[in-house]
């Protein structure tokens, strides 16, 4: 049973049309298209609980280009220890900012 359900999983994840997973797998449309929609949930409720980042008129993001280049910009000034790239790529990404007026989109 984990076996098909892995199989499942891999073709969705492969992007293979419906007709073709049936045909392959030799299984009902119908399970076949359960199996889709659940994991096109699971991954549309990993992505909605990914914390955003949110900027207002009054308190906008302001993104550090230093952090893309590893260097200064401009070549002026220290490096100093907060300059460091950070140690996880999403950890910027996490960080979100709201203004007591608005609410997140």
């Amino acid at each position: 049973m984990l076996c098909q359900i892995i199989e499942l999983v891999y073709m969705f994840v492969m992007d293979m049309s419906l007709g073709l997973t049936c045909d392959v797998t030799r299984r009902a449309r119908v399970t076949v298209a359960n199996w889709f929609e659940y994991c096109h949930t699971v991954c549309t409720n990993i992505i909605a609980k990914k914390l955003k980042m949110v900027g207002t008129d009054a308190d906008p993001i302001q993104i550090d280009e230093s952090r893309f280049a590893g260097g200064r910009k401009y070549n002026r000034g220290c490096i100093l220890n907060d300059d460091a790239s950070p140690l996880s790529e999403d950890n910027d990404a996490e960080v979100e900012k709201i203004s007591a007026t608005t609410a997140p989109v």
